[in-house]
């Protein structure tokens, strides 16, 4: 297994325009359908809601809209742009978005000329950045098992404030995994935060999007999605800020933001080991019996559970220990450069980079 790239950008930006009565969202419906064939999505029995996406055209292959139609309260308008494909003028699946100034304004322009087609005479700044996708993208060596990539990263989970989000198709849940915010899944909400990981190849093919010359490609997808309010914290930047201003901060600190977010995730950030090579590692240490006693259970714990927060919870109730006195365990697998979660036996591989480095490398790799 070698890494061969590593690609970081843009992959998905929406933007919203709220508070519009349904004359307004019906004009823009009607223009849509001149476009072409629209999907009609009816939300209750008396289909008096309803949401409506356009087809993506020729001239703007990277921006989708969808209105929401309802009698009884204001709907809205959102636009999903995917910036490399409506700057290249055609549909780019691997292309990511690395803002420079003049790409921004290059795209702020195609808006408008999108916006204008669609008589939407509202000013650009109207809408607001609601959703963004920081996205990296590992390329590697075609002997890698992703599987077992999304495996170990699905097993890192160490923290009750995010929970796993399953799919309904056991082959899918092998190819990709994610994480949301527990409060958010918790209320049925659409989470502020959610970190997915997925093999992209797999994916284009599920929708015979994948180009021929790409199919034999190993590439991990690493996609932190921020709604409005957790973008703005975390970019620390003004709510009036442009659209251009917040996709040149965004790309500019994204790899600092997804670390932090995975470090949140998952609280190690070694690199994974074999279980017999983690255990010779605690056992030689310095550290007095009673510490290795509980970092040797805790290395036990994490290969019998589902996550390493299910045996988190298990060295707690086993120690009486305390949150602060679990971080200095987890400190003192950092300290030995091995992580809880390990490389299962019936696999050659020696070691794995953790991800919060994988995200890092595309600057050590020019």
């Amino acid at each position: 297994m070698k890494i061969k790239n590593v690609v970081t950008g843009i992959h998905t930006l929406e933007l919203t325009l709220r508070s519009r009565n349904y004359a307004d969202n019906q004009n823009i419906v009607d223009a849509l359908k001149e476009l072409g064939n629209c999907q009609f999505h009816y939300q209750n029995a008396a289909h008096t809601k309803q949401s409506i996406k356009g087809p993506r055209t020729k001239e703007h292959p990277g921006i989708a809209t969808k209105v929401r139609l309802a009698h009884d309260y204001k709907g809205y308008a959102k636009l999903i742009v995917t910036p490399a494909s409506e700057l290249q003028g055609k549909d780019c699946p691997l292309g990511l978005f690395s803002s420079s100034q003049n790409d921004a304004e290059e795209l702020s322009a195609h808006l408008w000329k999108y916006l204008s087609q669609l008589d939407i005479l509202e000013d650009k700044r109207d809408f607001t950045v609601t959703r963004l996708d920081l996205t990296t993208d590992i390329y590697f060596s075609a002997d890698t098992d992703l599987a077992l990539m999304i495996k170990i990263l699905r097993k890192s989970l160490g923290s009750n404030r995010y929970c796993q989000v399953y799919f309904d198709d056991s082959e899918a849940n092998r190819h990709s995994c994610e994480f949301a915010l527990s409060a958010s899944t918790q209320k049925k909400q659409i989470p502020q935060v959610a970190f997915k990981a997925y093999d992209k190849i797999y994916e284009l093919q599920k929708s015979n999007r994948c180009p021929k010359e790409d199919q034999k490609k190993k590439i991990l997808r690493l996609e932190l999605t921020l709604c409005r309010e957790a973008l703005l914290k975390r970019l620390k930047i003004d709510r009036k800020a442009s659209q251009e201003d917040i996709l040149h901060e965004a790309v500019k600190h994204q790899k600092k933001i997804m670390k932090k977010v995975w470090h949140l995730i998952s609280p190690c950030s070694s690199d994974y080991v074999r279980y017999d090579q983690a255990t010779k590692k605690i056992q030689n240490s310095k550290y007095p019996d009673t510490i290795k006693a509980k970092m040797l259970f805790l290395l036990r714990k994490t290969s019998d559970s589902n996550d390493l927060a299910t045996a988190i919870g298990k060295l707690t109730k086993k120690y009486y220990l305390s949150e602060k006195e679990i971080k200095k365990v987890l400190q003192h697998f950092d300290d030995l450069g091995i992580h809880p979660v390990t490389i299962p036996q019936n696999e050659s591989l020696k070691g794995i980079f953790n991800f919060s480095k994988l995200i890092d490398l595309d600057d050590d790799l020019k």
